[in-house]
């Protein structure tokens, strides 16, 4: 009767290394795939951050759009308003030249007002050379 034992414990030995074997491939599949999700994690962080700077600097491009198109009506409503001092004042030169400075210099004031409170109001204030290097 000692044969029969000992090929029992001798089978229960083979399934102890074959479940062995099993336990430690499975582990190191869990080890490639914890490593799989830790870059995916990463790549996940960095295109939400590439994300955030896209929409602030397309933000910013937005606001320089509409400067750039309030600019050229401004340009279009400075020459009207000239035209207009021209033909209300064409019979007196001297009322005219000093009309069109007041003009020229409450343009030029509004223009520079316009511009500084717009992009000073709109612009990013940590914008920098880094954060358009990240997106590369």
């Amino acid at each position: 009767m000692p044969p029969p034992v000992e090929s029992e414990v001798q089978r229960l030995d083979d399934r102890l290394r074959d479940a062995q074997g099993a336990m430690q491939a499975n582990m190191g599949i869990l080890v490639e795939r914890d490593a799989q999700l830790g870059a995916l994690h990463n790549k996940s962080v960095s295109v939400q951050e590439n994300t955030a700077l896209f929409s602030k600097q397309a933000k910013r491009i937005k606001w320089q759009a509409r400067i750039h198109n309030f600019k050229i009506l401004a340009a279009v409503f400075f020459v009207f308003a000239v035209l207009c001092v021209f033909v209300a004042t064409k019979d007196s030169p001297v009322t005219l030249l000093g009309s069109e400075f007041l003009v020229v210099a409450v343009a030029f004031g509004l223009y520079h007002l316009v511009d500084k409170l717009l992009l000073r109001q709109n612009a990013p204030a940590e914008d920098t050379a880094e954060d358009a290097s990240a997106i590369e």
